[in-house]
C-alpha cells in the first residue's frame, strides 16, 4: 500500500526559486523553523504596548514566540471563508493600540491584501507580519509594500531537515549564524529513515522514524532561541525546482478537487476555487465526524492533517474558527504524488463516506 501525506523524505530538486526571493525585500534571512522565524522577528520589532493581534484561527507556533517574550496576544475574528473580519479588527485596533498585527492567507484562498491596505491607511505605524506558509511559492507575485515582514515555514512544502524564511520589506534585519542543534540532527536522521521505509515498507523503520521526528519537534525551544537554517537545507533551497513543484501541485489539485466536489458529505470554503490562483498547499475540506474519517483514512495509508487545534481563548473569539477546527481536514496534493494517487485518495474517501 502506498502511503500519502505526512513527512517528506529528503529532496534533491534543482532550479532557483529561493535565489529569486533574495531580491524581493531589503533583507532575507533563512531560519530553522517557522517558530524561530517569528521569534527572530519579535526580538527587534518596535515596541510600545507589546500587544500583537493574531487571527483566532492559528497554529500555536504563531503565538508562542510572542508569549514567551512577554507580549500580550489578542485574537481577532475571522470569517467562515478564512477571511479577516475587518470591522472586528478595526474596532480592536482602536481599543488595544497594538504594535503588531499578524495576518495569514489561509490555503491561498483568503486574500489578505485588502485588509492590510485598510489597516495601513488608518494606522501606518502598525507593523504588519504576514505568514506566507500557505502561499510560499507565490510570494514573488503577491508581495505588497504594505506588509513590513513576511515569515513562512518551508519544511512543510519539501523534504529538508529544517527551513523557514523571513523577508523584510522596510527594515534591514540582522544576520544569524548557523549553530549545530538537536532539531536538525534528529530531523536529518528521521527523514533518511523515512526514505528507507518508503523503499522497504519496514514497519520497524516506520515506528523508528516517527519516534525520531517527534523527538525533533519536542526539542524545539518554542522560539526562545532562534536558529539559522542548516547548510544542508540552505543548499537544497538554492537549487530548488519550483516550476515542477508548482505544476504538480496545481494539476493534483485540479484532478482531486473536481472529484471531491461530487461527494455530498463534503463541504468546502465558499471561495475554494481561489485555490487555483496560487500554488496549492493542500485542499481544505469540511466534514462531520472528522476524527473518525481521519482515522479511517490513515488506516488506508492517507494522512490528512488537522490544521489546527485551537486554544480556548481563540475559540471564544470566533464561532467560525471553532467550527473550522471541529470539521476541517487538510488533504495532501503535493509534488510527491500524481493523478493515480489523487484517484486513490478520492476512492478511499468515497468508500469511507459510503460505508
Amino acid at each position: 500500500m502506498k502511503e500519502i501525506g505526512s513527512e517528506f523524505s529528503l529532496s534533491e530538486d534543482h532550479n532557483y526559486y529561493f535565489k529569486k526571493l533574495m531580491k524581493i525585500g531589503k533583507k532575507v534571512q533563512f531560519l530553522r523553523c517557522g517558530r524561530d522565524a517569528i521569534g527572530y522577528l519579535t526580538d527587534f520589532l518596535q515596541k510600545k504596548t507589546e500587544i500583537v493581534l493574531i487571527p483566532s484561527y492559528c497554529c500555536d507556533s504563531m503565538v508562542e514566540p510572542f508569549i514567551i517574550r512577554g507580549w500580550r496576544v489578542v485574537y481577532y475574528s475571522i470569517n467562515s471563508d478564512f477571511s479577516i473580519d475587518v470591522n472586528y479588527l478595526q474596532s480592536l485596533i482602536k481599543k488595544m493600540n497594538p504594535d503588531v498585527i499578524l495576518v495569514m492567507n489561509f490555503f491561498g484562498i483568503s486574500n489578505t491584501i485588502n485588509a492590510v491596505n485598510i489597516i495601513k491607511k488608518d494606522n501606518p505605524t502598525i507593523q504588519i507580519i504576514e505568514d506566507i506558509t500557505h502561499i510560499l511559492f507565490d510570494i514573488d507575485k503577491l508581495f505588497s509594500q504594505q506588509v513590513d515582514y513576511y515569515v513562512g515555514s518551508i519544511r512543510k512544502w519539501i523534504g529538508i531537515p529544517d527551513g523557514a524564511i523571513v523577508i523584510s520589506n522596510n527594515n534591514k534585519i540582522p544576520d544569524i549564524n548557523y549553530v549545530e542543534n538537536d532539531f536538525v540532527n534528529l530531523r536529518r536522521t528521521g527523514l533518511n529513515l523515512k526514505e528507507d521505509y518508503l523503499h522497504t515498507n519496514s514497519q520497524t523503520t516506520k515506528i523508528l522514524f516517527r519516534k525520531i521526528l517527534l523527538e525533533a519537534e519536542n526539542s524545539l525551544e518554542k522560539g526562545k532561541i532562534p536558529y539559522c537554517i542548516s547548510p544542508e537545507s540552505q543548499s537544497i533551497l538554492q537549487n530548488l525546482n519550483a516550476a515542477s513543484l508548482k505544476k504538480a501541485r496545481k494539476w493534483n489539485t485540479i484532478t482531486l478537487l473536481k472529484k471531491l466536489k461530487t461527494i455530498p458529505q463534503i463541504s468546502f470554503p465558499i471561495n475554494i476555487d481561489r485555490i487555483y490562483e496560487n500554488t496549492p498547499f493542500s485542499i481544505p475540506i469540511f466534514i462531520s465526524n472528522r476524527d473518525k474519517i481521519q482515522k479511517e483514512m490513515a488506516e488506508n495509508g492517507i494522512y490528512a492533517a488537522v490544521l489546527w487545534p485551537l486554544s480556548e481563548e481563540a475559540r471564544k473569539i470566533s464561532p467560525a474558527s471553532e467550527e473550522i477546527e471541529n470539521t476541517i481536514l487538510s488533504i495532501p496534493i503535493d509534488q510527491r504524488y500524481d493523478f493515480a494517487d489523487m484517484d486513490n485518495i478520492f476512492n478511499v474517501i468515497k468508500k469511507i463516506m459510503s460505508s
